[in-house]
This record gives C-alpha cells, structure tokens and sequence, in this order.
C-alpha cells in the first residue's frame, strides 16, 4: 500500500535514525506523493545568536536540528525534492513561555526579577510567537 501524504509536524528532531525514517517515507509514498515537515530552524538568527540557550537546544528530548537546507540535502538522497517551504502562524500560552523562561534563565543574574516580571502574565494568554525559527517545508517524493 502506498500513501499520498505523509505528515511530519515536530517529529524529526526526535528521531533516533533520521535517516531510516526518511527511508521509510520513501518506500510508502507513491510517486508523486508528498511530505510534509514542520521543524524548528538550527540556521535562525535565534538559534545562532542564542546557542545553548536557544528555547529548543533541549536535549535528550530533542535530538537533532536542522536547517532548512541541511533537510533538504538529507532529503535528497532519499528521491525528495522540495517544493514548497513557508513559517507557520503559531500562537503559544504564556504558561508555556514562562516556562521556559524560568527554565532557561534561572540561574542568569537578575533572574529573580525576570521570574517576579512574569508571573503577573496570565497563564492562558495566547502569545503570537514570531516564528523566525520554526519553518515548515513540502517535499515530493519523484
């Protein structure tokens, strides 16, 4: 049985052999068929400038990160060509970016007030979140 579609949002990045799933992919679509990927962009002003203390350097959850290019390279080599690519709209809750925040900058100078600064933010206020480094690509298998 082949598929049309198969759906990779926030997947990859925890996936202990990325290159044997994108195999797999290869084998159960048909041709033509097509995968999508949301990831988080390793190649972002974010994750460049902040590092280790980029908000989804977090491992052992996460695994492995990837740039746009550096997927569809990878991609490539398993019959995938990319043909459409764009950043998701994406709102999160501000009880999740106060966790992380708390997480990230517990132990920064200054911590105590950030942590004070914060907490006057409802939990469930939903935050637009720019997506700088979040990107979503589609990829046909040929």
């Amino acid at each position: 049985m082949h598929y049309d579609l198969v759906i990779m949002i926030q997947v990859v990045g925890h996936l202990t052999d990325v290159r044997k799933a994108f195999a797999v992919c290869a084998e159960v679509l048909a041709v033509n068929g097509f995968l999508l990927i949301e990831s988080w962009d390793r190649g972002s002003w974010t994750a460049r400038i902040l590092g280790k203390n980029w908000h989804e350097y977090s491992p052992p959850s996460v695994l492995r990160w990837f740039s746009l290019a550096d997927l569809e390279k990878l991609l490539t080599q398993f019959g995938f060509v990319r043909i459409a690519t764009g950043r998701p709209p994406k709102r999160i809750r501000a009880a999740h970016a106060k966790t992380l925040l708390n997480y990230k900058w517990q132990t920064r100078p200054f911590s105590g007030i950030l942590h004070a600064m914060i907490r006057i933010v409802p939990d469930r206020l939903e935050i637009p979140y720019p997506a700088e480094d979040l990107f979503w690509a589609l990829f046909r298998r040929l």
